[in-house]
């Protein structure tokens, strides 16, 4: 019997070895939820970085498709041609199109005269401290003009018909809608006007482009009649002259609320502004400026320096991009942006994104 219960006693587990069980398991499961948070911590570092790299890609390359047509104006050349613009409202911004390009340095809130009439009071200004771009000119293709214009119309090729691009309801010639602003140019003159009527003609090979002064849209035009065979030179124009939508563009950072981050905008004439990419907090323009006629940039400048805007060739982009997850770094960074250090006060990964784009228009 007492051989059995000495047997019995070594059978059970005792007190010690639960607890030593315990406290390995403990550490086991310890060591497996620290790996796990140091994965998941890592997966979200990699992809919030991975999110900035592809706002970036996407920002710098949508900056290069657009500036590079800075000023492009076909055979056109800005300097000694006759441009008639007969807008209402046709000697400021927006509608001017003198301007072509323009660069306002580290704005604080008071903005320039000429951006402020660009903005309701309700609408996200440029954040202070930030570059604002300024572009005027053609946008697209344009579209070829057929024959001569008479004194109310003039006529241009039906290169597409597209249902509801001008509104609900509302046809698209050509790519072209009433009310757009449009510029008419050879090589030897141009005329600024807005349209107010597109009609189909010609058996639907060519598009009728009316621009009464009858103020139907903002800004109007000043005058209704010109062109035609008895009139001036700089009012005719007839085949192999081209018609093309003109926009006053500004490009600048804002958000749309006091609480949300800021981003990249473009804001076309008096529309709103459109968000384009998230996550850009700050941005920093140079100018490539051409200072002895060869051609090439001698230098590139802030606005701030008072380039001779006519004689600039390229533009240089600074894009400060901030993740929009936060604790993704242990300790706030400090980055070199546009030739000074930046230094972060919170916890989200910063990138720069940066790009130099050529003025295609202006080079040899």
């Amino acid at each position: 019997m007492s051989g059995r219960r000495t047997l019995l006693r070594q059978a059970g587990v005792g007190l010690v070895e639960v607890m030593i069980a315990l406290l390995l398991s403990l550490l086991t499961v310890g060591v497996i939820i620290q790996v796990l948070l140091g994965n998941h911590k890592t997966y979200l570092t990699g992809e919030a970085i991975a999110r900035v790299q592809e706002d970036s890609r996407f920002a710098v390359n949508l900056l290069q498709q657009e500036l590079r047509m800075v000023g492009y104006q076909g055979c056109l050349s800005k300097q000694g041609v006759n441009i008639t613009n007969t807008l209402n409202g046709g000697t400021a911004l927006p509608y001017n199109f003198t301007v072509y390009l323009r660069g306002y340095d580290n704005v604080t809130a008071t903005l320039p005269t000429a951006l402020s009439a660009l903005f309701t009071a309700a609408e996200p200004k440029p954040k202070p401290g930030t570059d604002v771009l300024l572009v005027q000119g053609p946008t697209g293709a344009g579209v070829p003009v057929t024959r001569n214009n008479s004194a109310a119309q003039l006529f241009v090729q039906q290169l597409s018909s597209k249902a509801n691009y001008c509104g609900t309801g509302k046809q698209g010639y050509s790519d072209l809608c009433e009310g757009d602003i449009v510029m008419v140019s050879d090589c030897q003159k141009a005329r600024i006007f807005q349209i107010t009527q597109t009609q189909v003609v010609g058996g639907g090979s060519e598009v009728n482009i009316g621009h009464s002064n009858d103020n139907k849209y903002t800004p109007g035009n000043t005058v209704s009649s010109w062109g035609g065979a008895s009139s001036p030179v700089e009012e005719r124009f007839g085949a192999g002259s081209v018609l093309s939508r003109m926009e006053t563009r500004i490009y600048y950072i804002a958000r749309p609320s006091a609480n949300a981050p800021y981003a990249l905008y473009r804001k076309s004439g008096l529309a709103a502004g459109m968000l384009l990419v998230d996550g850009v907090t700050d941005v920093q323009l140079t100018f490539g400026e051409d200072q002895n006629r060869d051609r090439a940039a001698d230098r590139y400048v802030s606005a701030a320096s008072n380039p001779n805007w006519d004689n600039v060739l390229g533009i240089g982009v600074q894009l400060l991009m901030r993740s929009g997850q936060g604790n993704v770094v242990s300790d706030p960074q400090a980055i070199s942006f546009a030739g000074a250090t930046f230094q972060a006060v919170d916890n989200h990964w910063y990138w720069v994104a940066e790009t130099t784009v050529a003025l295609r228009n202006r080079l040899p």
